[in-house]
């Protein structure tokens, strides 16, 4: 069987602890959503309220839940405040944040585990997926800003 059909025939993960066991931080995706809530106040401004589990394209993402938004929210980068803070959907936010907290755990692990080079490969999934669907979704102008509170650009 050809790698291709492989992957056409490999099951599609729809749960957080599958998806996350798949990608082979389901040691650590605790320690994840600890540093993804630590962060979404800052992120967010104060906005938002408590971060949902969410399968998105088969990634374990954090999305902020923020009903009297109208489903938008305010995110910046982690330490920029909210004067660099770009408005983009709850999807888009979560993105975000999500990327930054699997970046601040892999930044501070120790580079001999295994594990770590998962972190830091989901980190460039979530980053790959977060700037494809910031291309479909916002403007050209917001589209860079949203780049710039990932930190692939400046």
């Amino acid at each position: 069987m050809s790698t291709l059909s492989q992957r056409r025939s490999a099951p599609v993960v729809e749960s957080w602890v599958g998806s996350a066991r798949a990608l082979g931080i389901v040691a650590v995706s605790q320690m994840i959503e600890d540093q993804a809530s630590a962060l979404r106040a800052e992120m967010l401004d104060g906005q938002g309220g408590e971060l949902v589990r969410t399968v998105y394209r088969g990634l374990p993402v954090l999305v902020p839940v923020a009903a009297d938004h109208g489903g938008t929210l305010s995110v910046a980068a982690p330490g920029e405040g909210g004067s660099d803070s770009v408005e983009v959907s709850q999807l888009l936010a979560g993105l975000a944040i999500t990327a930054h907290a699997a970046e601040y755990l892999y930044f501070g692990a120790d580079h001999r585990f295994p594990v770590t080079a998962s972190i830091k490969a989901y980190k460039y999934l979530v980053l790959a997926e977060a700037a494809r669907t910031a291309a479909d979704e916002l403007k050209p102008a917001a589209c860079r800003q949203y780049m710039e509170v990932l930190g692939v650009e400046w």
